[in-house]
């Protein structure tokens, strides 16, 4: 049982810690896969198991590493101290023979990793992240040991004297060194105790210059190599002895007596804890579950299911499995035999390749099948595949498709031998852990770039690009030139094949993107594939119900299907789908095949004309099919079509049959027969439906949020029959009416009452709000899912239907009382509260409202100021950003005034931004004027806007750059490398922002350290349109 884990780096580090032991302890049997030895003893009663990293091994990786081991075979393990030694910075009075001890400051947790961040505009290096602060035992212990020291000297010298003394043998090694004209040193001199940042990094500093620039940087006390390994995993305290000044004199003189000295303020500091406080620390063991600073976890992390599912829970397999079950064999072999893609998928000629084709041409169904024959021919472990279906109305969010494949990639390495490379440990664990912060579309990037290498020769297969909006499209495809490189060289990495039509969203296409790129078209390829097709649709077709016994008739459809289908296997199944529900006899038959549609728009049109939308049943099962959370499994749409929100209880007599629904939806709507959901045919549905096009009636919901208000209207419904016995559709005392004012109470009947609420002092005419108290019901178990089939659907996606819901329609008071009802049974809430109290349950709601962006239930999770205050404040559950601070990030503008009311403007989080600094980082003009003013009040400090100008300079965000000097910011600050704003912009090509830095009077003139100017930068970097400007 040993509490306390003493690491070191350095043999020499680890002779010195030994000889402070106050009794040596035999050594233990070491435990299977462990290869460290250990060093057993203690100190003032403190058990101490001692560690020295392998020999010739240094650097953050391999402590990380230790540690894990370490952690692993002594589970009793409090904290660690990381003892031995580091380099100095002279001008911060640091000394040879001095000890360093990580302290937190305001902004850094006691370490940083200076080599840890990225680049950013202008040639800055931006340090991202922290590392984790030391246990509060330790930090306690070392507040007592200054104070202390206020009153007499430190022992440390005294310490490695009587060691000395005591071991005449260890003189030679670990003796105060002579100095340069080789007399000997001042025996008697007190060791200096400094407190403050200490750097670590991966790589030996032995230049000034940098090692000058770091420590102004960050307040520098001592640079090492091994903290940044163990702070962020591991709780500990780092002590240094200092053995050099990390500059090109670097030499190991000093190691002995340094490694001395820092054991001995060891060995003084734990004389000053109690072995109680130490076993009331949590065990390290748990701490990378519980303490995750913004980097992460330097160890490998816990990647299990609930880890992945932080990552996204988008199933890519199932929709993959439902696709690829449709390919008919005999289809898609031509793409696998062509030249281009075997050149690409065999022989690796080039690294991308594009096929395209129109809507409805078989893209999908190609590329399950490129999946499937990666999965056969190559090996998942030496070239894997990534895939992702974009799918217009369940997946166009170009995030979802990173998540997935950073997901997907993780599930890979995980499950190979070999660890999680470290850089994307921290990057995973700093997004996706159980403390994280919410990644953006360039953290996204930077995940799955760190995560690129890490699978070097995977295949990534996208398909439908195209469904996506213009801007998200034009994103990934400049992500994907630069991950993937020249389509004109042969490729020496991962692959990517793109399906899309042959122009997306707004006109590009993606040659534009990737000259040159081999470019496979469905166009003529697909026919023999469609006559397959047509044979396979038809002969199903006439098993269901016989059109016709004339076979010629049969013959000239299948020819005339077959000229007129123009590649679009869509097309020829809606025109199959047409003739066998209006065509009853041989006359109507060729009548159709003569007037077949020419387009997929004409054929739409066609298709809506027979709907009859003044069935509500028809006009709901579109609704639905559009709208629907997740596609509905036919039996849940067909009761969501039997009711209307003037029902008040079930009647599962208006059930109406499967064939029907198909029927008033004119087989827009389909039952897919792998999942049995129903779907729209395609997802260029939605396009026809959306665009307003001809023969949409009125009726028909023509935005998401009124569609969603259908379907919200039509969940509370349900779900307040009385069948449930939710009693949703009664009022009840325990729920508070809101925003009440006193003058509201007087009864309505009162003689003389506008002359009474007109003589009320004004106190009583203001409104106060009341406490919202969630209510506790009792009722039975949750109905059997086979007697209530859409049950399940409206208690887990009330809340998503909901987000539009408007207060004082006929529904917010169901709406409300649902809120509020608390039974664990029904789950009907998707936040979770971590007690059963009503401020925990109205805590769980208000950050799962935030985070959802879900407006309605957020105005009733702050009906309660106080319990508003209380908890706005606090990072998010599963966050570490504060309310404020994530709206601003996220741009919800619309919460940001009523967070206002109850949040710390001034407040900042982990990497020290405030609120403001979310929405300038972000390009939130709205935000940004909706906070400025007030922030820059509070704030009171010149530097913050100074600060907030550079971020928007770099940005290139030129209308917050405006608002910014209208309040004040200067535009001749200088950041740490002596350039203004406007190099930072010129140097990274914002044309409009340098435009507007010039127009307010910024000197063009001004140079940095090295003397260049913002015009220089523009030119080095070939920016013609921003060079022009100062022309």
């Amino acid at each position: 049982d040993f509490p306390v884990a003493w690491i070191c780096a350095l043999p020499v580090e680890m002779a010195a810690a030994e000889a402070l032991l106050d009794e040596r302890l035999p050594d233990l049997p070491a435990k299977p896969h462990d290869s460290n030895t250990y060093v057993f003893g203690t100190i003032h009663h403190h058990r101490i198991v001692i560690a020295c990293l392998p020999a010739g091994v240094y650097g953050t990786t391999s402590a990380a590493n230790l540690a894990t081991e370490v952690r692993t075979s002594f589970p009793s393990l409090r904290f660690g101290l990381m003892v031995g030694v580091g380099g100095g910075v002279r001008h911060a009075g640091v000394q040879l023979g001095d000890v360093v001890v990580s302290r937190p400051s305001r902004e850094y947790g006691g370490g940083i990793q200076y080599d840890y961040g990225k680049a950013v505009a202008g040639g800055e290096w931006e340090h991202t992240g922290m590392l984790n602060k030391p246990p509060t035992v330790l930090l306690t212990a070392i507040s007592r040991l200054q104070a202390a020291h206020l009153q007499k000297p430190n022992r440390v010298s005294d310490i490695a004297a009587e060691v000395l003394a005591a071991k005449p043998d260890m003189g030679p090694t670990f003796g105060r060194p002579t100095i340069s004209d080789g007399t000997l040193t001042d025996n008697s001199k007190s060791c200096q105790l400094h407190y403050g940042l200490i750097a670590s990094g991966n790589r030996v500093v032995k230049d000034e210059k940098l090692r000058d620039e770091i420590a102004h940087r960050f307040g520098i006390l001592c640079f090492e190599m091994e903290a940044a390994g163990l702070m962020d995993n591991f709780p500990c305290l780092v002590v240094r002895g200092i053995c050099d000044y990390a500059d090109s004199q670097k030499n190991k003189n000093w190691q002995g007596y340094a490694s001395l000295t820092a054991a001995a303020y060891t060995k003084e500091l734990l004389t000053v804890i109690p072995s109680h406080s130490v076993m009331e620390t949590p065990a390290a063991i748990s701490y990378a579950e519980c303490k995750y600073g913004t980097d992460t976890c330097r160890a490998e992390p816990s990647f299990d299911e609930a880890f992945l599912s932080r990552i996204t829970s988008y199933d890519h397999e199932r929709t993959h499995q439902r696709i690829s079950r449709k390919r008919l064999v005999g289809t898609t072999q031509w793409f696998l035999d062509h030249p281009d893609f075997r050149a690409w998928f065999l022989d690796r000629e080039y690294p991308c390749l594009w096929c395209s084709g129109k809507i409805g041409s078989g893209k999908s169904i190609i590329a399950a099948t490129v999946i499937e024959e990666a999965r056969i021919k190559l090996s998942p472990h030496d070239r894997p595949t990534v895939f992702f279906y974009c799918d217009e109305q369940y997946a166009s969010d170009p995030a979802l498709l990173l998540s997935s494949f950073i997901r997907q990639i993780t599930e890979l390495l995980i499950n190979r031998p070999q660890k999680v490379p470290y850089d994307s440990q921290k990057l995973l664990q700093r997004y996706f852990g159980s403390e994280r912060e919410v990644p953006d579309m360039g953290d996204l990037e930077d995940i799955l770039s760190s995560l690129y290498s890490s699978a070097p020769d995977a295949i990534y297969v996208v398909d439908g690009l195209d469904a996506l909006e213009e801007k998200d499209a034009r994103r990934l495809l400049t992500y994907f030139r630069l991950s993937f490189g020249n389509p004109r060289f042969k490729a020496t990495g991962s692959q990517l094949l793109i399906f899309s039509r042959e122009y997306l969203v707004g006109g590009p296409n993606i040659a534009t993107y990737f000259p040159s790129i081999p470019q496979i078209s469905t166009a003529r390829n697909v026919m023999p594939d469609i006559r397959i097709y047509i044979e396979e649709s038809i002969a199903d077709r006439m098993m269901l119900k016989r059109l016709t016994d004339n076979n010629e008739l049969i013959d000239e459809m299948k020819f005339t299907l077959l000229a007129r289908s123009s590649g679009m296997f869509l097309w020829v199944y809606l025109q199959v789908e047409s003739i066998w529900y209006t065509c009853a006899t041989e006359s109507e038959i060729r009548s159709a095949l003569a007037s077949l549609p020419t387009d997929l728009e004409e054929t739409y049109y066609r298709c809506v004309k027979r709907i009859n939308f003044h069935d509500p049943r028809a006009l709901r099962a579109l609704v639905w099919a559009r709208f629907c959370a997740r596609p509905l499994h036919f039996e849940e749409l067909r009761e969501a079509v039997a009711f209307d929100v003037d029902d008040k209880v079930w009647d599962s007599s208006k059930i109406p049959g499967g064939d029907f629904i198909l029927g008033w939806c004119a087989n827009l709507v389909v039952l897919d027969s792998v999942d049995c959901c129903a779907r729209f045919a395609h997802p260029s549905v939605c396009q026809y439906l959306d665009g307003g096009f001809k023969g949409i009636p009125p009726s028909f919901p023509h935005s998401t949020r009124s569609g969603n208000q259908i379907c919200a209207r039509l969940c509370l419904t349900y779900l307040s029959f009385a069948d449930f016995h939710l009693q949703l559709d009664r009022t009840t005392d325990e729920i508070a009416k809101f925003n009440v004012r006193s003058k509201d109470l007087l009864p309505k009947g009162l003689p003389g009452l506008r002359i009474i609420k007109g003589l009320l002092p004004s106190w009583l005419k203001r409104k106060h709000s009341i406490l919202l108290r969630p209510r506790p019901i009792r009722t039975v178990s949750v109905p059997l899912a086979a007697r209530y089939r859409f049950l399940g659907y409206a208690r887990r996606h009330w809340t998503t239907h909901t987000k539009y819901l408007e207060v004082g329609e006929p529904l917010w008071e169901p709406f409300t009382r649902l809120a509020m009802t608390m039974n664990e049974s029904w789950e009907l809430h998707p936040w979770k509260a971590d007690g059963r109290s009503h401020m925990l349950q109205l805590r769980a709601m208000f950050e799962w409202t935030v985070k959802k962006h879900h407006l309605p239930l957020f105005s009733l999770a702050l009906l309660s100021p106080d319990h508003a205050r209380m908890v706005c404040n606090r990072p998010l559950a599963g966050e570490l950003l504060p309310a404020l601070h994530y709206v601003c990030k996220q741009g919800y503008n619309d919460m940001i005034p009523r967070l206002l009311h109850y949040c710390d403007i001034t407040q900042t989080d982990l990497q020290g931004f405030t609120p403001l600094h979310y929405a300038v980082e972000r390009g939130n003009l709205h935000g940004v004027k909706l906070l400025i003013a007030q922030t820059i009040r509070a704030l009171k400090s010149p530097r913050t806007v100074e600060e907030l100008l550079f971020l928007a300079s770099s940005k290139g965000h030129a209308e917050i750059i405006q608002v910014l000097i209208d309040h004040g910011a200067p535009l001749e600050a200088q950041n740490s490398k002596s350039q203004t704003s406007l190099i930072v912009a010129a140097a990274s090509g914002h044309t409009s922002a340098v435009e507007v830095l010039i127009r307010k009077g910024a000197n063009v003139e001004a140079t940095d350290t090295m003397g260049d100017t913002a015009r220089l930068y523009a030119l080095q970097s070939c920016h013609w349109d921003v060079v022009g400007l100062f022309l």
